[in-house]
């Protein structure tokens, strides 16, 4: 850049000397020549032709400044309207950023953002809230350290599959000031950028509130539900009733005894536990007319630790009996909604902690459809409730048909065979043959099988037959209440 204005600067330089040499040469030879007209003529045309010359030179050079500079002009004109127009774009970005910051800010969805490393890039004001941190507590901070190895730990599957560009959608639960827990959706949606590079993903949570719940069939099940509830009970304020009832231990447990078929004399009996409402005169409420509001109204999580909380309450009050023993197992159902409760492992491990019972007392029953319905929720449950030396049983199995993945996907202690299938067995032989192939596997895999449903002596030769472990029904032993277990011999 420097070496052509230098050239230019010495060339006009030159000119002018040259200009100048000329003149002063063609003097001297008219002083010298006395005036020859040849040579007067000669150099004056050099002459003439060298400031013409120069003439030229520097008429181009103002017509190619005055062009520039008109150019500049007109650089500067473009530059100050795109300045303007960006400063314009600056400050609706602005506008926008501050609206969308307002209402991001003011959503209820949890929304956040993590990058390839796993640190978190971005979260709204909900997610900071649902987190109780601080932004400085998130920024540039790994997910693993803000939510805790025990909790990274069940959703670090999702985040890989997020992560290698898959659409992730599970619930999970945070417990809740009252010990109880809401539940709250999660999904993670993969960022792409060029090629289709993963470069993070979004987590995006949405709050489940514990409260009424419609049921599948719509308004119009609910309606029903109620109708035929209020019926049943007279109730007209049902969660009131049943919270009350809870709070004030007005539910009865019953007791229905598992024995096991083998030839076993010291097999030591084991059973389930069913749960009634009391009322007056101590007439007992059928579950069915209570379990659905419960259900609908979100409060079957809490009945469940109600259940829990007294068994493990009388199994440690009580010496064993011929009735049951020390090597006894208690079978408890668990709703949906409690397996989907991610703060339930934690009561049932402080439970058994403060009542100085083995884990091992308890098995926590749920049916083929839950399992099918909720598979990542009962697999993070399973993972949880096993290091507590706490039993899992899979009931209301091979109604429909047979699939053994969920017992191998969960490793489950027991199959319970849908009492259908079992009545079905004198009557038609592919039950027996359905039967003896749950057995057959199930020892085959380490799953102990229990009959449900057993209502007669003929059903229990079948069931020795197929190979069936344990039995239960009115033909084995009818429900009791458990206050009673301890003075009946079964």
């Amino acid at each position: 850049m420097r070496i052509p204005a230098l050239f230019r600067r010495v060339s006009a330089f030159f000119s002018a000397l040259a200009v100048i040499v000329t003149a002063t040469l063609l003097v001297f030879i008219i002083v010298f020549t006395e005036f020859d007209l040849h040579w007067v003529t000669f150099l004056s045309g050099i002459l003439i032709a060298a400031s013409l010359a120069l003439v030229s030179r520097a008429t181009k050079a103002d017509w190619t400044v005055e062009r520039h500079s008109a150019k500049l002009e007109s650089i500067q004109e473009k530059l100050a309207q795109v300045v303007q127009h960006r400063e314009a774009a600056e400050a609706q970005l602005a506008a926008g950023n501050a609206r969308l910051q307002l209402i991001d800010n003011e959503l209820p969805t949890m929304i956040a953002f993590v990058d390839r490393q796993g640190i978190y890039r971005y979260h709204n004001r909900a997610f900071r809230e649902e987190m109780r941190l601080k932004a400085e507590q998130l920024n540039g901070v790994f997910m693993r350290d803000v939510l805790g190895g025990k909790l990274y730990a069940e959703v670090a599957a999702n985040v890989r599959k997020a992560l290698s560009g898959e659409s992730v959608r599970f619930v999970r639960s945070r417990p809740g000031s009252d010990g109880l827990s809401a539940n709250l959706e999660v999904r993670y949606l993969p960022s792409f950028r060029e090629k289709g590079v993963v470069d993070g993903f979004f987590e995006v949570q949405t709050s489940v509130p514990i409260g009424p719940q419609e049921p599948a069939g719509g308004p119009e099940q609910s309606m029903y539900v109620e109708t035929f509830s209020e019926q049943v009970t007279g109730w007209s304020d049902a969660p009131g009733r049943i919270v009350a009832a809870i709070e004030k231990d007005e539910f009865a447990l019953l007791c229905q005894v598992i024995t096991p078929l083998a030839a076993r004399p010291s097999a030591p009996n084991n059973f389930e536990i069913f749960v009634r409402l009391m009322e007056e005169e101590d007439s007992l409420i059928p579950p069915g007319a209570f379990f659905p509001l419960a259900e609908q109204f979100g409060l079957l999580p809490r009945l469940d630790r109600w259940v829990v909380q007294h068994v493990l309450d009388w199994v440690s009050n009580r010496a064993p009996t011929p009735s049951w023993s020390s090597d006894s197992i208690f079978f408890i159902n668990l709703a949906s909604a409690t397996v989907c409760d991610a703060a339930f492992p934690e009561f049932v491990e402080k439970q058994l902690s403060a009542y100085h019972v083995p884990g091992r007392t308890l098995c926590f029953e749920v049916t083929e459809l839950v399992a099918a319905s909720e598979r990542a929720n009962l697999a993070r449950f399973a993972a949880q409730i096993r290091p507590q030396g706490c039993l899992f049983a899979l009931s209301g199995f091979g109604r429909e048909s047979v699939s053994f993945d969920i017992l191998r996907d969960f490793k489950a202690d027991f199959v319970k065979i849908d009492g259908t299938v079992i009545l079905g067995m004198l009557r038609n032989n592919v039950y027996f043959a359905r039967v003896a192939s749950i057995a057959r596997v199930a020892k085959t895999i380490g799953v102990r099988s229990v009959a449900e449903f057993v209502e007669s002596p003929e059903i229990v030769d079948k069931l020795r037959a197929a190979g069936i472990d344990f039995a239960q029904g009115i033909g084995i032993a009818k429900p009791v209440p458990l206050r009673e277990l301890e003075s009946r011999k079964l």
